[in-house]
């Protein structure tokens, strides 16, 4: 019996030695979902302050920001056995913000879908820097009609300004 687990235990070693991948899938970019979770990646850059903490989106929202920070972008490279690789980018950086958002039609049907810089309108949005000075980031907000959804966005109607805390 010994001898037949010690043969099984050198095979699975050979295997994981001679070629087996740990990696599950390719990486893919990522984002933190809170300030803790950036922390924890390595990421986390640093709080950020918006000049319009609180905004309206046409006559539909109302939207708070509850938090803004900015970090490194980053990838998430998932495997097989213990923790997924973060893999960082240290001349690269996003803008991550937690917002509050309050309808303020109710449940009636909407047909205005808006953007904060490129990204849908959520309750978690990361919007990638396209420049290295984040001193200052300025996010554009756009709106479209429903039957504009899949064609180019409208110029921006407002813009959003962050700077470090």
């Amino acid at each position: 019996m010994k001898n037949i687990n010690l043969f099984i235990l050198t095979i699975l070693l050979a295997i994981h030695l001679l070629g087996c991948n740990s990696e599950k899938s390719p990486a893919g970019p990522a984002y933190s979902y809170d300030i803790v979770h950036s922390k924890g990646n390595g990421v986390f850059l640093f709080e950020a302050a918006c000049n319009k903490p609180i905004f309206n989106l046409g006559n539909l929202y109302k939207c708070s920001i509850e938090n803004a920070w900015v970090e490194n972008s980053w990838n998430k490279q998932v495997m097989v056995f213990g923790k997924p690789k973060v893999l960082k980018f240290d001349s690269s950086y996003q803008l991550m913000l937690v917002l509050k958002i309050d309808s303020l039609l109710g449940q009636q049907k909407q047909n205005n879908y808006y953007f904060i810089g490129h990204q849908p309108l959520d309750y978690l949005v990361h919007y990638r820097c396209k420049t290295n000075r984040i001193d200052t980031i300025k996010v554009p907000l756009y709106s479209q009609q429903e039957s504009e959804y899949f064609s180019k966005k409208t110029m921006a109607f407002d813009t959003l300004v962050f700077v470090k805390k």
